[in-house]
């Protein structure tokens, strides 16, 4: 549900701020024929907006246990409201009209056309809050094999105030000044080329055998894949596969590993790691999370790792 509601919000915007732009049209230029296309466009948006409404209370339950900025969140949500309830009067108004003369008379048209103009400053500001909230706060973005990543205090937030009912004095979710996720992520698929696999990590662990191959930037280690010592198949991070009988050596399971380090994909997105000192960009195969590369927040090279027993993380 919580990827239904972006979807969905962006049809009631469009049409009701469109509704704004033909009353204020109508007024400006005294052609009472374009309130009834501004009638329209604010009947259809409000039908759209409820719709909206309504998958935006279910996404926010879905989302109310993971680490979504609360303020952000409450933001996003009172001025979804406050526009809600303009508009939804606005309706009414005109309804109310069309029964009687049809059109909005001059005396009347200012008022109408402030009203409008406010509710559309609070729905746009819905809108803004709603982008950040998916490719700041990564709403409903990540699967759920993904690690939380939403932005934290100490994760390079700015301590402006977040406009909701008044100023609060709860950090702003602002982006970096510095390097970008989106900068990050280009960088770590760079990177991805340019990985080598290092000398597989081998130890026994209550019978069974368990490899770690490394994989190295300029001869560091910047991350480690987990592998099938059966098959040589990259392993999900966190998946242990317990491998008790296997004609394959270690060297013979590295070569089968490396051959698909080179299929990994950078993820659709990167979160704040080190207090803020860089990205955590994750790196896939076959949609599978395999392990995170950090970019460095000022430099954009890769954090190296110290080289840990196999199997820990």
């Amino acid at each position: 549900m919580e990827r239904l509601h972006p979807a969905l919000a962006h049809f009631p915007i469009a049409l009701i701020l469109s509704s704004v732009l033909f009353d204020a049209l109508s007024y400006g230029l005294r052609r009472p024929a374009l309130q009834v296309v501004g009638f329209w466009n604010l009947l259809l948006g409000m039908i759209g907006a409820a719709l909206t409404m309504w998958s935006g209370y279910l996404s926010e339950r879905s989302l109310a246990q993971g680490s979504i900025p609360a303020n952000l969140m409450g933001s996003h949500r009172e001025t979804a409201l406050f526009a809600l309830a303009i508009f939804t009067l606005l309706l009414a108004v005109r309804l109310a009209v069309r029964r009687r003369s049809g059109t909005i008379t001059a005396r009347y048209a200012p008022i109408y056309v402030l009203a409008a103009l406010i509710g559309g400053g609070f729905l746009a500001r819905t809108g803004h809050t709603g982008n950040r909230l998916v490719f700041e706060a990564a709403a409903g973005v990540m699967p759920p094999e993904y690690p939380a990543v939403a932005m934290v205090p100490e994760g390079g937030a700015s301590r402006q105030p977040v406009w909701g009912l008044g100023l609060s004095e709860a950090p702003a979710y602002t982006r970096s000044r510095r390097l970008s996720p989106n900068a990050a992520r280009l960088r770590a698929s760079f990177y991805l080329h340019t990985l080598m696999p290092g000398k597989p990590l081998v130890r026994e662990h209550h019978g069974c055998r368990i490899i770690q191959l490394p994989l190295m930037h300029r001869n560091k280690t910047v991350a480690g894949v987990m592998v099938d010592m059966e098959s040589g198949r990259l392993l999900a991070r966190g998946e242990l596969r317990c491998a008790r009988n296997t004609t394959m050596d270690a060297h013979q399971v590295a070569l089968r590993a490396s051959q698909a380090v080179r299929r990994l994909r950078v993820g659709p997105t990167a979160w704040l790691g080190g207090h803020g000192a860089y990205w955590n960009v994750p790196i896939l195969l076959d949609g599978r999370l395999i392990d995170i590369l950090r970019v460095d927040m000022n430099e954009g090279t890769l954090i190296p790792l110290a080289v840990r027993p196999a199997g820990m993380r």
